[in-house]
């Protein structure tokens, strides 16, 4: 099985709980752990800030389907 890295976070809010809130204290009280796995993310901007597209690596084409997995084991004592 080929490695290749991934993103993923573990937060205690939704993506549109943090989207509607303005600031921090319009977010809900924490009750639950958000975990987010992404197989690819791509750049936000390119090389400059007058509009660029981003860097070839970095890319994410959107006419393809894409699929990856990943395995959560529990870790071992060393």
């Amino acid at each position: 099985m080929e490695e290749k890295p991934f993103y993923f976070s573990a937060i205690p809010y939704t993506p549109q709980e943090l989207e509607s809130a303005l600031h921090r204290e319009e977010l809900p009280a924490p009750r639950r752990t958000v975990v987010s796995i992404l197989g690819a993310m791509r750049g936000v901007g390119g090389i400059d800030s007058w509009g660029s597209d981003v860097e070839p690596a970095f890319h994410v084409p959107a006419d393809e389907d894409i699929e990856y997995g990943f395995v959560i084991r529990r870790g071992q004592d060393v």
